[in-house]
């Protein structure tokens, strides 16, 4: 593990960074050090060259040592982190520890030390402009402490006692550099890992608004209680505010926005407060969509509590209601703050609901990840059984294809993102001719089949026979079963892949290995009607 330490000037890095190596047996790193060893120079003399020359070698550095290392303590420069290079490549190779410090302790600290570049003459101003600038990507972190009146054996035990509850989840990283954020998967998950999150980012936080449907306020394990486990933590935070919406597609309307619109107006929320949701995909579909529209913006923290909703619609900020004539109709891209999927929820979901999961897993199993396929297919009764290892496994898969494609393609500009579409334009026109009847992940499970099916036409392959085995093991129907003919072409015809005269369809190389073609809309019709005959 590499620990990376962030923070302003005079918060400590060096002095902690130095004893928490000590307490880990790992080795100790300053770039700043390692800077001037490399250059010959200090870096006063650096910064005179140039702050862009200096911050060329930084990266250059950091690259260095992250490739080199493997259980380390790293003292960031202050401003490393500004880079968007330097921000994804420590988050996805560390943890990132964030020191503060009270401006007033700094200048205590570095009273008589002029080797700081940055700080040269009026040292109040000049941290406190470096704060302004720094503060939103040092709030990027796993953990944070403010060392003002700590010393540092104490900030070091703080950090080892996050450390020995860090090995009980796994955190996923999504990318988009200032607007990064986390997911955490896991068992009842540690209140520290979301606690310490949300003071470091919500300063001036006093209210939350919680939004849930009754029936998760009952769901219990073993004596353990998810909702109220999850309410507990915003108890130590702020004022809450629950608000409770029935279970149901039918509540993914504007109707049910502009009711959340104005609980929030009565309610008094701010910006500087928060919204969090304790749902599945509908639930947070939904809240994310009011979430980005209040105040042009108000941030979130999704508590997905399906198996769909974790390894899919939680991730990636796509938001939305639907409309009479087609889902998802209006929305916004809006990213959460921070996703926790909890798998205590999932071992509640009746069995239908925990297939429907399922099958947005057989989707990325089969356009995404041939190890996920292979895994799935060798361990479908357990997982059946919901083996919380294997849930755990599986979910984090899931979360961080997600994430990655999310963090290279947000916005679809790039196409990348079409991959997670596997499976759904077929599934969502079945949904839509048997009137959505059928759940959305046992529609993508046949979905994915029929595309296979499509892929294997197209491209010349005959990978249909094994995704059949891995569908049909599950249980789902592996019938191409069209209740309104014209209801599925008219999907198929407003899929939001379509442009001008042609679909961005997924097409499979292979099993796990995937690439999007442009299809004329015409061809692909004609494609899907032989195999409707």
């Amino acid at each position: 593990m590499i620990i990376f330490l962030t923070g302003l000037p005079g918060v400590g890095k060096s002095t902690v960074g130095r004893k928490l190596a000590e307490k880990l047996n790992s080795d100790f790193f300053e770039t700043d050090k390692i800077i001037e060893k490399k250059t010959g120079k200090t870096i006063k003399d650096l910064f005179d060259i140039g702050e862009k020359y200096f911050r060329f070698v930084e990266s250059q550095v950091i690259s260095e040592v992250i490739g080199n290392s493997q259980n380390s303590v790293v003292s960031l420069g202050g401003g490393a982190i500004l880079a968007r290079e330097n921000l994804h490549a420590i988050r996805n190779k560390g943890v990132i520890i964030n020191l503060t410090c009270s401006i007033d302790k700094i200048l205590e600290r570095i009273a008589n030390d002029d080797s700081r570049p940055l700080l040269h003459g009026d040292k109040r101003e000049k941290i406190h402009s470096l704060y302004i600038e720094r503060e939103k990507f040092y709030r990027i972190c796993d953990f944070s402490v403010d060392t003002s009146d700590l010393s540092p054996d104490e900030v070091v035990q703080k950090i080892l006692v996050f450390l020995s509850e860090l090995n009980k989840i796994r955190v996923i990283r999504v990318n988009l550099y200032d607007r990064s954020y986390d997911i955490l998967v896991g068992s009842k998950i540690p209140k520290i890992h979301i606690i310490n999150r949300i003071k470091r980012n919500f300063p001036d936080i006093r209210k939350v608004a919680l939004i849930t449907s009754p029936p998760l306020k009952y769901v219990e394990l073993d004596g353990f209680s998810p909702y109220f486990y999850i309410k507990s933590i915003f108890e130590e935070i702020a004022e809450i505010f629950e608000i409770d919406l029935p279970p149901g597609e039918h509540i993914k309307d504007i109707l049910y926005a502009i009711y959340l619109w104005n609980k929030f107006t009565d309610i008094g929320l701010k910006k500087s407060d928060l919204i969090a949701v304790i749902g599945g995909g509908v639930l947070g579909d939904l809240t994310g969509f009011v979430a980005s529209s209040y105040l042009r913006g108000v941030r979130y923290i999704i508590f997905p509590t399906t198996l769909l909703s974790q390894v899919d619609s939680s991730i990636g900020g796509k938001t939305g209601v639907n409309t009479d004539k087609a889902k998802n109709m209006i929305g916004t891209i809006y990213q959460p703050f921070l996703t926790v999927s909890d798998i205590s929820f999932i071992k509640s979901l009746s069995k239908d609901d925990f297939l429907s999961g399922i099958g947005e897993v057989i989707k990325y199993a089969v356009s995404c990840d041939k190890n996920l396929f292979d895994l799935i297919y060798d361990n479908g009764k357990e997982i059946i059984n919901m083996n919380e290892d294997l849930l755990k496994q599986i979910i984090s898969i899931c979360a961080k294809i997600k994430a990655d494609i999310v963090s290279s393609d947000e916005n679809e500009e790039k196409g990348l993102r079409f991959v997670l579409n596997f499976g759904h334009t077929i599934g969502h026109a079945i949904e839509a001719s048997n009137d959505f009847r059928i759940p959305h992940g046992f529609a993508v499970a046949t979905g994915s089949l029929i595309e296979t099916k499509i892929s294997d036409k197209i491209m010349g392959k005959n990978l249909y026979p094994k995704v059949f085995e891995l569908v049909k093991s599950f249980g789902f129907d592996c019938d191409f079963k069209i209740s309104d003919k014209n209801k599925f072409i008219s999907s198929l015809m407003l899929d939001k892949k379509t442009r001008a005269d042609y679909i961005n369809l997924v097409l499979l190389e292979d099993i796990g290995k995937s690439r999007v073609e442009k299809i004329k809309i015409n061809d692909f019709v004609s494609v899907v009607n032989d195999l409707m005959k």
